[in-house]
């Protein structure tokens, strides 16, 4: 997912310059769930992809039948 690749980019090089706890508060609070959320949403289209290829085979497996 090109999101999550963007924003863990963006979570390495704000983590390079990081000097503070406030800095790695925005890294804990901010980078972090977002991370986690685009995963989570990374693995549910893979689920509904799989999902939907599920469908569209037995949808032709039942066009064949008739």
């Amino acid at each position: 997912m090109l999101s999550l690749e963007v924003i863990r980019r963006a979570e390495a090089e704000f983590g390079e310059c990081v000097r503070d706890d406030f800095g790695r508060s925005i890294l804990n609070d901010i980078f972090s769930p977002i991370i986690m959320e685009l995963c989570a949403l990374e693995r549910l289209n893979e689920d509904i992809q799989m999902e939907i290829s599920e469908i569209d085979k037995r949808a032709a497996e039942a066009r064949a039948l008739i």
